[in-house]
């Protein structure tokens, strides 16, 4: 079914379905809400997303626009990753007992630091000039915007990703900014701005958020709260940037934050149909969810095929085209792949997530190594993806190791020469 089409059964009844929507947003938050941290806490969002789409299958069942065998394969899916989620033990009231502030070089922690800062800067600067500002570029948005330069998204994501995890940390630890990152930072949120992501705003206190939650549950200190007037102005940042990107005015705006937030049930709307399925190309499961990791490097020596993406796949059977779809959410991933054995995907996915925020944030609680902070603070902000795509998940996993790992050298190097430079002036001030 086209998505135009569900939205004018929405609108037939618009305020019941509005109700109704509500009704099923409150019901997960109040399901999941000892286990959500914070209002900005990346759980959260994936709730709102999981009850929006649930109301889209609510309302494709209740209008008989489906099968009900794809209703029953929903809900059975849904009480698996639930019963998954909840069985790993809730953390949110417990703090770590052995923790130490940190056993490393504090050095190597600030290089670190400033060499992901010039690569995102560099990275940041050659988007500009590259792409210019996405956010006033009228016909475009920052998806469609980096399609031909998907190299140039790796470095300027994850970059700026692993300089903020690092530079809150080392906040977190001395217990200010520098004037320089103070400074830095503030070129991170604007230029972030500019590349017109609505979620640009949200996304730096997400981070600061995870590294505050990490850093307090190990030590006992306070952790990050949001007030309601940041709140507010985040929000508002959200609905300039649908209005300037959109040219329109902020009723406008609102409704289309209200379809986007229903647009997370896209894949059962456009999936839920036996000849959408039969289109799919991709026949592995495992191939599609492991290929991002395992596969991107097994390619460049057994000439293993991306597989098809799943969204992309159902775009082009209704549209013709290939340059976007929907994400695969967990329940659509599991029945198209494994049938009613898609339940143990989904209890699979419940499990990781939790076990990641709950168990996974006390790793190396005696910090040897600044590295392992960072390590887990990017688990812990992309884990929650699993919900909406796995395959998004693991390419978002280990692009952002390999960024990891390419800073992480470079700063070794860095720390290598300023070393050596510092014993050979020593060297030089003795023989003197």
């Amino acid at each position: 079914m086209e998505f135009n089409f569900f939205i004018q059964k929405i609108l037939s009844d618009l305020w019941l379905n509005i109700i109704v929507y509500l009704i099923f947003v409150g019901l997960y938050i109040a399901l999941f809400w000892n286990r959500i941290w914070s209002i900005i806490d990346p759980l959260f969002l994936q709730v709102v997303s999981m009850a929006s789409a649930a109301y889209c299958v609510y309302i494709l069942t209740y209008y008989n626009l489906i099968k009900i065998d794809y209703t029953v394969s929903f809900l059975l899916t849904e009480i698996s990753f639930i019963i998954g989620f909840f069985v790993v033990k809730n953390v949110k009231s417990e703090s770590s007992r052995d923790y130490k502030d940190f056993n490393f070089n504090f050095n190597e922690l600030e290089i670190f630091i400033w060499c992901a800062a010039c690569i995102y800067f560099i990275s940041q600067i050659v988007t500009f000039i590259t792409i210019g500002f996405i956010l006033f570029n009228e016909g475009t948005n920052h998806l469609f915007a980096f399609q031909e330069h998907s190299f140039l998204r790796v470095f300027l994501n994850y970059s700026r990703m692993i300089f903020l995890i690092s530079v809150f940390y080392k906040k977190h630890i001395v217990g200010k900014f520098t004037m320089a990152e103070k400074l830095f930072v503030l070129f991170t949120v604007i230029s972030t701005v500019l590349e017109g992501s609505k979620s640009a705003l949200l996304n730096f206190f997400v981070v600061y958020f995870i590294v505050s939650f990490i850093y307090g549950k190990r030590t006992g200190m306070k952790i990050f709260k949001i007030n309601k007037y940041l709140l507010l102005l985040l929000f508002l940042s959200a609905i300039s940037i649908v209005s300037i990107q959109n040219r329109s005015g902020v009723a406008s705006s609102l409704a289309s934050l209200y379809y986007r937030f229903i647009g997370s049930g896209d894949i059962f709307v456009l999936g839920y149909n036996d000849k959408v399925i039969e289109s799919i190309h991709e026949k592995s499961g495992f191939k599609y969810i492991f290929y991002p990791g395992i596969g991107t490097f097994l390619r460049l020596f057994t000439g293993m095929e991306a597989p098809h993406i799943i969204g992309v796949d159902i775009t082009q059977y209704y549209t013709g085209k290939t340059d976007s779809g929907p994400n695969a959410r967990h329940n659509f991933l599991g029945m198209i792949f494994w049938g009613y054995g898609g339940m143990i995907f989904s209890f699979v996915c419940g499990f990781l997530i939790s076990w990641v925020r709950n168990k996974l944030i006390f790793f190396d609680r005696k910090n040897t190594q600044f590295i392992f902070f960072i390590i887990v603070a990017q688990l812990m902000w992309s884990v929650a993806t699993l919900i909406s795509d796995a395959n998004l998940f693991m390419n978002n996993l280990v692009w952002s190791f390999v960024m990891l790992v390419i800073i992480y050298l470079l700063s070794t190097i860095v720390s290598a020469i300023l070393l050596l430079k510092m014993n050979s002036n020593e060297g030089i001030g003795a023989s003197i």
